[in-house]
């Protein structure tokens, strides 16, 4: 009995930085230890080898280096990176096709053109197929085209939700597509982060270029866009921070709202204490969130523009012991327990700013609360988001209960 063999198409992947990639990251690495993984196909250039096989065009260093000099090397560049990628569907739909009843595809971020090209070849193909949904696309998808779905979704197999807050999303969106679905968690690999060579306190202080002895740190790891709700944690921060000087806010990542959050910090006069730090590598980031208290990222919807599906940076903040706070919408409120692994806010009321100050105001007058709460949290993730048992518990689903032509 041969059991399917099931190949990730994935638009986002490692080293892209992202809940999306690090997502598709962690499913094939889980996969691939249940033997279940063929491989993955990316149009993401990759850097390192993993232990599974990752399909993807190969970065030419000397056009590369040469293309920003040359405009019809620029050209070639692009037609060989195309290629690589169009060689690569080639010899994959081959195998597909040759290995049809033991094939199984996923297909990540379909709000991509790329990914709906996949679909569209997988459709004409009569190739069996599973989707992941994470929020936005579903958002993206849904107003570029209101058929999206119907075409795309009803031929599936399988959709793949990262939270019961996006399944209800896109029931909400499609309420006629009755396709067999699972909630799939984004999760951590705890054996990773404890193996990860962290930064002293006193590295972090030489990167951020900031004294952090003494502070008590509060921190944001995300993409810097509107969503995400960072404008409305700095304001809420302005007048804790201006009393206490051993407060120090640290902002990591990079996205649309850098200038405009640059600027807030600078009105404000908190550029001594809140620190925008760019974008760092994992271990910066971890490194970051290990010597971090609190974690912050009040999340709010963006008039049907933007959703936050889960919150996998919630998850990370949590492992290491900080106090998280987020918006009280999408599938934040999944990621966080409220009042136990941290606390949730009404980021639609119009005293949310106020309701963020109390918070903060709250925990840091009583350390014992922090402390306990940070445990709760720690424990919360290791209960209930370790990626190794959430893939394991998909592969069971899939291999036992998804499909009759799953076992052959």
């Amino acid at each position: 009995m041969k059991n399917k063999q099931i190949t990730i198409l994935a638009t986002d992947f490692k080293p892209m930085t992202g809940g999306v990639a690090e997502y598709s990251f962690h499913l094939a690495d889980n996969l691939y230890k249940q033997n279940l993984l063929y491989r993955v196909i990316t149009p993401v250039i990759q850097t390192k080898k993993y232990s599974f096989k990752v399909d993807a065009p190969q970065d030419f260093n000397w056009s590369k280096s040469l293309k920003n000099h040359f405009f019809l090397l620029s050209k070639f560049y692009s037609l060989l990176y195309l290629a690589q990628l169009r060689l690569i569907e080639v010899k994959n739909i081959l195998q597909w096709l040759f290995n049809r009843r033991h094939t199984f595809l996923i297909v990540n971020w379909i709000a991509s053109p790329l990914a709906q090209r996949w679909i569209s070849i997988l459709q004409k193909l009569n190739l069996d197929y599973g989707i992941v949904l994470h929020g936005k696309d579903i958002i993206v998808a849904s107003k570029t085209d209101k058929h999206f779905f119907t075409h795309t979704c009803t031929k599936a197999k399988l959709l793949i939700f990262n939270s019961q807050a996006t399944k209800k999303l896109f029931q909400e969106l499609q309420p006629s597509i009755k396709t067999s679905h699972y909630i799939l968690y984004p999760g951590i690999n705890i054996n990773y982060l404890n193996q990860e060579n962290l930064h002293s306190r006193e590295d972090l202080e030489k990167f951020f270029n900031i004294s952090l002895q003494g502070k008590l740190i509060i921190s944001t790891v995300s993409r810097l866009v509107k969503r995400k709700g960072i404008d409305l944690a700095i304001r809420a921060i302005e007048p804790i921070a201006k009393k206490n000087q051993d407060l120090i806010y640290i902002i990591m990542g990079d996205g649309n709202e850098y200038e405009s959050l640059k600027a807030l910090i600078a009105s404000l006069g908190l550029e001594n204490q809140v620190k925008l730090v760019g974008n760092l590598t994992d271990r910066e980031k971890l490194s970051l969130l290990k010597i971090s208290s609190i974690f912050i990222m009040p999340n709010h919807h963006q008039q049907g523009d933007d959703f936050e599906g889960f919150g996998i940076s919630f998850i990370e903040a949590s492992y290491f012991k900080n106090v998280v706070i987020g918006g009280c919408n999408g599938g934040v409120v999944e990621a966080i327990r409220d009042g136990d692994s941290g606390l949730l806010v009404d980021t639609k009321s119009v005293n949310v700013v106020k309701s963020i100050q109390e918070i903060i105001r709250k925990l840091l007058s009583n350390p014992e609360r922090i402390e306990q709460m940070a445990e709760w949290g720690h424990q919360y993730v290791i209960d209930n988001f370790q990626a190794p048992q959430l893939i394991n518990n998909f592969a069971q689903y899939i291999l036992d209960y998804s499909f009759e032509s799953f076992k052959l």
